[in-house]
């Protein structure tokens, strides 16, 4: 695990943010809201800058982190931290 590479920061443009997104509409029970503004977000860009859902995986992982550290990006960024 690269966990001393962690820091405070991140860049924005993957899908990290999708992630944590799905992660919070687990832990509060808004999928379907989610889905909805998401789809209704990238059909309306003139610039989609990714998909309406990202795969189920790694949001169920953030799921329990986001519940106990909400918005806290390193906690958050550990599970990812084999990734980088």
């Amino acid at each position: 695990m690269n966990i001393f590479t962690l820091e405070k920061g991140h860049y924005w443009g993957d899908d990290f943010a999708l992630y944590i997104a799905q992660a919070k509409s687990l832990v509060e029970g808004n999928s379907e809201m989610l889905l909805r503004q998401n789809t209704f977000a990238m059909s309306h860009s003139s610039y989609p800058i990714g998909p309406n859902l990202v795969p189920w995986g790694l949001p169920i992982v953030f799921s329990p982190i986001y519940a106990i550290s909400t918005l806290n990006l390193i906690p958050l960024k550990i599970p990812r931290a084999d990734f980088i």
